[in-house]
């Protein structure tokens, strides 16, 4: 069993225990009202999280997305009949409560409003197909010679034809 107290501020008979016992928290008050300070209170509830975490290892850390300043795209705009604003990626400026809870500025300084926004897709790099080029030209001519390799990759893709 591991337990983690705190006394009463006023009182130091007064006591509220925390302890861990078959993976389950007890909290024991040892009188009906304990006074904590904030910084007893704060210590107590960081014990009782600890003894949480070592009965169930703990909870993932949650991420919180999207927070103001990240980079989103629009997914439902505010107004449902302005469509063009669907896709649109701007920078996320604030967030509240209500429905449409997301202010989001676009590139041109406009803001729009929407319910529901989104990470925006990184493109997957396309590799040139002039490095192919380069690379079977390499391939062929197996040499070094930057400026023959450059005159065969050119050949290739049909520049020099």
């Amino acid at each position: 069993m591991t337990e983690y107290i705190a006394q009463c501020r006023y009182n130091r008979s007064d006591t509220i225990k925390a302890r861990v016992e078959d993976k389950v928290v007890w909290l024991e008050p040892g009188v009906a009202n304990v006074a904590l300070t904030p910084a007893d209170a704060r210590t107590f509830a960081r014990g009782i999280l600890a003894l949480a975490d070592g009965v169930d290892g703990g909870e993932a850390e949650t991420t919180m997305f999207p927070a103001v300043g990240d980079v989103v795209r629009i997914v439902c705009p505010e107004s449902a009949c302005d469509p063009e604003h669907v896709g649109g990626i701007g920078v996320l400026t604030r967030t509240d409560n209500t429905d449409c809870k997301y202010r989001v500025r676009l590139p041109g300084g406009e803001i729009v409003w929407a319910y529901e926004v989104e990470a925006p897709t990184k493109p997957t790099p396309n590799p040139s197909p002039r490095v192919a080029f380069l690379e079977e030209a390499r391939r062929l001519v197996g040499s070094r010679d930057v400026p023959q390799l450059l005159a065969v990759a050119r050949f290739l893709a049909g520049e020099n034809a």
